[in-house]
């Protein structure tokens, strides 16, 4: 085991070990996955570069299509029945070992700075819950865009439930939401929440959640990030897809000019 005396320099998805003044890299967490498609390639590729850069894998469940949703009724979620991605998650979790840890980020998710805390607090992550999820902005609202979990029965049984239930023609988040007994808009008529699952937050210096409707407010979000002294290290960018989009290849470009690697 480490010396509790060991430092850990922490870019959310690697660790950096300072021992005798050598630094040596671990990533401290058992798999990284995402799933991706066509539209998302060249932005996943940046994630994949800062994890090898980093001594961390993301592993990417790759789509040769772009999604093509049915017709769907007026303001309908057209998400309602789509399972690729809880059925992705659940496959990955369910190769690793009991009691590793999994995280898992969309592909619509940047990777912003880094952090430095002790070794203590990247071992006691998790605490005693089995899931950490994202936070909507500002709201008690989970977000399943960013999650980190320990592989245990009642974890696989939650996705497991979860992927049951989109069959029967649910939105995930919203379902997740309704089972997590958190606040949501999405009607939880006949679902039950899960109890047996421990979950809490993820902090607001680690991963945040950003609305995004255009362009204009995809730079206001940006500047206002990149402008805090204690900006997250991770933001999921939700909103309309096609501006969602656009802001993800802004961010790459501005993160590719300039160095945000250090928040010490």
């Amino acid at each position: 085991m480490l010396s509790k005396f060991v430092s850990l320099h922490f870019f959310i998805l690697f660790a950096t070990l300072v021992v005798d003044g050598e630094e040596l890299r671990t990533c401290p967490f058992t798999k990284i996955s995402t799933l991706s498609s066509p539209s998302y390639e060249k932005h996943v590729s940046q994630l994949s570069n800062y994890f090898i850069d980093l001594n961390c894998s993301l592993t990417v469940n790759q789509l040769k299509k772009d999604l093509k949703f049915r017709k769907h009724k007026k303001k309908e979620n057209k998400f309602l029945g789509n399972n690729i991605k809880i059925k992705s998650l659940l496959d990955n979790l369910l190769e690793l070992p009991l009691n590793s840890t999994f995280l898992w980020i969309d592909a619509t998710t940047v990777v912003l700075t880094s952090v430095k805390f002790p070794i203590s607090e990247i071992q006691n992550f998790l605490g005693d819950s089995d899931l950490l999820v994202a936070r909507e902005s500002g709201k008690k609202k989970a977000n399943i865009g960013v999650l980190l979990m320990r592989n245990t029965e009642t974890t696989q049984e939650f996705f497991g439930k979860l992927l049951t239930s989109i069959g029967e023609h649910h939105w995930d988040q919203g379902l997740a939401c309704c089972m997590l007994n958190g606040k949501t808009n999405y009607n939880c008529k006949g679902i039950q929440p899960f109890r047996n699952i421990k979950y809490r937050f993820f902090p607001a210096s680690i991963v945040g959640v950003e609305g995004i409707f255009s362009k204009r407010e995809c730079i206001k979000t940006l500047n206002k990030i990149l402008g805090r002294v204690d900006r997250p290290s991770i933001v999921k960018l939700v909103g309309l897809k096609s501006p969602r989009d656009s802001c993800l290849q802004i961010f790459d470009e501005e993160l590719q000019n300039k160095d945000y690697g250090t928040n010490v």
